[in-house]
């Protein structure tokens, strides 16, 4: 038998029998915790060794499995710690892309609870991730359940199969079409970019951007603009917290299931929902008697189509 399925084999029922000892009695002086913890932690390092040989051996049965960042902490906890305090710094990319630098093929795997990681910025692996094999690279369970709870667990962004073509036929119309309206909503709020820009003052560029297409976003799809180009909005913060918190926890795979967004932060989930929810009382109390369905906003348009409320902040998540 294969070697690292035996070792897999002897984890799992290691840890199966010690988990029935456990719930079955108590620890007595014959069962120490004395005993019982470097048990655990052997049982534990076994275990993720053996699941590195299968994985391991399940790459190489598909291609050339990608070079795996060095680590020397066990369960790769280095290489884990050290990407979320670089990703709090704001040098997590610099970090990627020194050791995709490091490597032909532009491709690494961040290996840490024997789960994989891969970072790539090859030019022909995006084009098979985003164009011609698409369909081969799924989001996943972890995908959806980690960024679930901020954006909602039926977005376009977080889902695969037939939950995904759904968002993608439901958000079709509103991103296809171009109303009269909307180049001078572009226009305004690029004024508003340009101006900051003219000033001479030193500016983050990355930021300004993403404000830019915020206000951009907002104003088209919901009929009432951000203006964080000209202010400081209180969900922007929250946004921001949000994501570094659950792109922090991406790096850790299924383990980040353990820790939930709603644990780390649940002020700024609440304060992210009470915006939505604003956006969407006040687009249902507008007047839509003084416009044609062809000037509809996105929430105007479910508004008069008489969509349920789990709906408009479905879409409102998603925007």
């Amino acid at each position: 038998m294969n070697s690292s399925l035996l070792f897999t084999d002897f984890a799992v029922n290691t840890t199966e029998s010690v988990s029935s000892s456990l719930s079955t009695q108590a620890l007595t002086p014959g069962w120490t915790w004395t005993t019982f913890l470097p048990l655990l932690l052997a049982t534990t390092f076994v275990y993720d060794y053996g699941a590195k040989l299968y994985r391991d051996r399940r790459l190489r049965q598909i291609g050339s499995p990608a070079p795996v960042v060095p680590f020397k902490a066990p369960f790769g906890l280095d290489v884990g710690i050290y990407s979320v305090w670089c990703l709090l710094r704001n040098t997590f990319f610099e970090l990627m892309v020194g050791w995709m630098d490091s490597v032909p093929g532009r491709t690494v795997e961040l290996r840490m609870f024997a789960s994989g990681l891969i970072v790539t910025d090859e030019p022909a692996n995006l084009k098979a991730i985003m164009s011609t094999e698409f369909s081969s690279f799924g989001r996943g369970e972890t995908t959806r359940r980690v960024w679930g709870d901020m954006i909602g667990d039926n977005q376009i962004f977080i889902t695969d199969g037939d939950i995904w073509h759904q968002s993608k036929e439901f958000l079709r119309p509103h991103v296809a079409k171009l109303r009269s309206s909307d180049l001078d909503i572009t226009e305004k709020h690029i004024k508003n970019l340009f101006e900051i820009l003219s000033t001479g003052k030193p500016v983050e560029v990355y930021d300004l951007a993403d404000r830019a297409q915020l206000d951009v976003v907002t104003d088209v799809f919901f009929g009432e603009s951000a203006e964080s180009l000209t202010s400081e909005p209180p969900f922007r913060e929250c946004m921001e917290t949000l994501n570094t918190i659950n792109t922090a926890r991406m790096l850790f795979g299924p383990k980040a299931l353990y820790v939930k967004d709603t644990i780390l932060a649940p002020k700024a989930l609440k304060d992210l929902n009470a915006y939505t929810k604003g956006v969407i009382d006040r687009a249902y109390a507008r007047d839509l008697s003084k416009k044609t369905p062809e000037e509809y906003n996105m929430l105007e348009d479910l508004v008069s189509q008489k969509k349920d409320y789990k709906m408009w902040h479905k879409a409102a998540d998603g925007i």
